[in-house]
């Protein structure tokens, strides 16, 4: 019983210590103090959507933004008017998941130059020359951190996918 009775005690303590203020008053500066308290980061995201890049072909977003970061979808080479891959090789598709990138950080008003990471997913390490040769035209200066792997198959039969962090 002594013990229910100390837990009532303590939990009508902690809902008034963690409640919310605005403002106190310093009695002996007479001086308000800002007290709030801040209980959750900001929820708030937005989807980004342009019909200049390739539709999702599952349940996911192109990209999603919050605060001041936007996490884009993985990209590979596909034609956003035809729905079909652009090519065969690693150099074509490349070229063209980092255009589809660049047209979702751009619709999300965002440049290129603001992306700070990427992961390139390779269907074959044996690529990795030609792709890098095609990245690096983009990301000339500052390039974003990045992590190059190779799996076992990419969706579509892509020869490569590219997932992306813009910060602004």
């Amino acid at each position: 019983m002594k013990y229910i009775f100390i837990i009532s005690i303590l939990v009508v303590f902690g809902a008034i210590a963690c409640s919310p203020r605005n403002e106190q008053t310093d009695a002996a500066n007479q001086k308000n103090i800002d007290t709030t308290v801040i209980l959750s980061p900001s929820t708030e995201r937005k989807i980004i959507y342009t019909d200049k890049a390739p539709k999702p072909v599952g349940p996911y977003s192109q990209a999603v933004a919050k605060n001041n970061a936007l996490y884009i979808a993985g990209q590979v080479g596909l034609d956003p008017k035809k729905g079909k891959l652009v090519g065969d090789s690693v150099d074509v598709q490349t070229r063209q998941a980092i255009e589809n990138i660049k047209t979702i950080v751009e619709s999300a008003g965002m440049k290129l130059s603001d992306v700070v990471q990427t992961t390139v997913y390779l269907a074959d390490i044996k690529d990795f020359d030609k792709m890098n040769k095609v990245y690096a035209s983009y990301f000339s200066g500052i390039s974003p951190a990045r992590a190059t792997v190779q799996v076992a198959a990419l969706p579509l039969k892509a020869r490569i996918e590219i997932v992306a962090v813009a910060v602004k």
